[in-house]
């Protein structure tokens, strides 16, 4: 298994190498360097340090700052950093300049990842996407990774209706499709991770929907202002946990 896993990090290991710092939209070399600063100083007294990597839908209503502030009302101190460009796979995010080294240098409590809400939908991005975790998870060890699920697109989203997504590779044709495909992607990654937790916001958006609640923008494809806290109440309960035991095995310690 060690082999295997090792095997499927090369490319990644190849392009975080060599960096690729073209036609970004939002991630800038001053974020990418805010991540390293804040990743290799030293915490305030019980202070948590947090990497989130991901695109639009960590940025979009700004879902990290969500999660400090429901941290802060649980008396939690969180300091954090954002790597996010739009559009992006996470298997090009982890390979912009700079990013590898925030995380193999960085001293972080946690890291939450998010892929693209497509990638478990081609098997070829899907073995892309669980490399991509597997590198991100090896690099912060033994820190803990949460992987953070995309919620899918609103029913009558046309990606339902195309007959491809490229040649070979049919769409989901139903938003509980897509949500099947996406949390199967994280379950298949939890078998061989122990560091890595599972953040369900693909499975808790699908459940506040049939409940009635409209989550989605306009587009029928972002988050609008309820989706963002929704995804922040669900990755701040697959934190919590988390950073307690952080904070207990520190404890311990003194």
């Amino acid at each position: 298994m060690r082999r295997r896993v090792c095997l499927l990090l090369v490319p990644l290991l190849i392009l975080a190498a060599t960096g690729v710092q073209a036609q970004l939209r939002f991630l800038t070399a001053d974020q990418v360097a805010f991540a390293a600063d804040l990743g290799r100083q030293n915490p305030a007294p019980g202070q948590h340090r947090v990497l989130f990597i991901g695109n639009s839908f960590t940025y979009e209503h700004d879902v990290p700052a969500l999660v400090v502030g429901r941290a802060e009302a649980e008396g939690y101190r969180l300091a954090h950093a954002v790597l996010a460009e739009g559009g992006a796979r996470l298997s090009l995010t982890l390979s912009m300049t700079g990013v590898a080294d925030v995380l193999r240098h960085g001293d972080w409590d946690a890291v939450v990842l998010q892929d693209h809400s497509t990638t478990a939908l081609d098997p070829a991005y899907a073995r892309e996407g669980r490399a991509a975790v597997r590198f991100a998870a090896w690099m912060v060890s033994p820190a803990p990774v949460v992987l953070f699920t995309p919620w899918a697109r609103a029913e009558g989203h046309p990606l339902y209706s195309r007959r491809e997504l490229r040649p070979g590779v049919a769409p989901p044709r139903t938003p509980a499709a897509m949500t099947a495909a996406t949390s199967a992607q994280a379950e298949m990654l939890l078998a061989d991770l122990p560091n890595l937790r599972h953040a369900p916001v693909a499975r808790a958006w699908a459940d506040a929907i049939a409940a009635g609640a409209a989550l989605h923008a306009p587009d029928r494809y972002h988050a609008n202002m309820a989706g963002a806290a929704l995804t922040a109440e669900v990755l701040w309960a697959t934190l919590a946990p988390l950073l307690a035991a952080s904070e207990a095995t520190a404890d311990a310690a003194d």
